[in-house]
């Protein structure tokens, strides 16, 4: 069995790697930041808001459209099981040995 490579990646962890796909972080602070931003202050849409809100909206499809139920659930135990890990605190790396020790199992 290969290896999984999982881990938290961009400057403010707001991404999840896993294996070579990168997804939004459901669990990073940012993302709320931004949907709270486009519901209620639209004027003050930064360039970034509009880059993270296009991740997003990206992930979304290639899940529910490109994915099977195998791989998006794989996809999805790592982003869920990355906020258990960390408690909600971000940081790159102090998730990677739990993730991969959980889709390790998810690939059986």
């Amino acid at each position: 069995m290969t290896e999984v490579k999982a881990e938290i990646v961009g400057d403010k962890g707001q991404y999840v790697k896993v294996d070579d796909m990168t997804f939004p972080n459901a669990h990073g602070t940012r993302i709320s930041e931004v949907e709270w931003t486009l519901r209620h202050a639209p004027d003050q849409i930064t360039r970034g808001d509009q880059l993270l809100a296009a991740s997003v909206i990206a992930a979304y499809r290639e899940l529910v459209i490109f994915k099977t139920a195998k791989e998006r659930n794989y996809v999805c135990s790592a982003i869920k099981y990355t906020g258990a890990v960390t408690g909600g605190k971000l940081s790159q790396g102090n998730a990677s040995e739990g993730i991969r020790r959980l889709l390790r199992e998810e690939k059986r």
